[in-house]
C-alpha cells in the first residue's frame, strides 16, 4: 500500500519497552477487573513483542535501507533538535529558524514531559533481563548503537 514510503523508526532497549508495556497492559486490564494479571502479562508480551520484532527484522532485510531512518528514542526526547535535523535531512526538507521556533514553543508548552517517567521492573511481571535479552538478541545486536 505504501510502496516506496520513507519510514522513521525509533529504538529503545527491549528491557525498558517490555516492562513499560506490561505495566500499561495491566493498567488497562485493571479498568475492567480487580484481578492481578502481572504473572500472565509478562509471558504474553514476550511472545507478542518477540514476534513483532521478528517480523520487523524480516521487513528491514527486505526494505531499501535508504528509505528508513533509525533514531534512538532517547535522542528524540532529550536531544530534540539533533533528532529533528536528522529527520528533516532524511526527508530532504530544510529546517528553518521558524520551524525551530515552533518546536521550541511546543517544548516550552509541554515542559511537563520532562518529569521523570515511572520506571517499571521486569520482575513484577515474572520476567528478568536475561530472558528479555535472549528473546530480543537479534534486535539488540542489530540496533545496539541506538539503544
Amino acid at each position: 500500500v505504501f510502496q516506496g514510503a520513507d519510514f522513521i523508526v525509533t529504538h529503545r532497549h527491549p528491557e525498558q519497552v517490555v516492562a513499560s508495556v506490561c505495566a500499561l497492559f495491566c493498567g488497562t486490564l485493571g479498568l475492567y477487573n480487580d484481578g492481578d494479571f502481572s504473572g500472565f502479562v509478562g509471558p504474553a508480551m514476550m511472545m507478542s513483542f518477540g514476534e513483532t520484532i521478528r517480523q520487523h527484522l524480516l521487513w528491514r532485510d527486505s526494505y531499501p535501507c535508504d528509505k528508513v531512518l533509525d533514531l534512538a528514542f532517547d535522542d528524540v526526547v532529550t536531544r530534540e533538535f539533533d533528532a529533528l535535523a536528522k529527520v528533516y535531512a532524511f526527508l530532504g526538507l530544510r529546517l528553518t529558524q521558524r520551524s525551530r521556533q515552533h518546536v521550541r514553543d511546543w517544548l516550552h508548552m509541554d515542559a511537563s514531559r520532562r518529569v521523570p517517567s515511572r520506571q517499571f521492573e521486569l520482575a513484577t511481571f515474572g520476567l528478568d533481563a536475561q530472558q528479555v535479552n535472549e528473546r530480543f538478541a537479534p534486535y539488540i545486536e542489530r540496533y545496539a548503537n541506538y539503544l
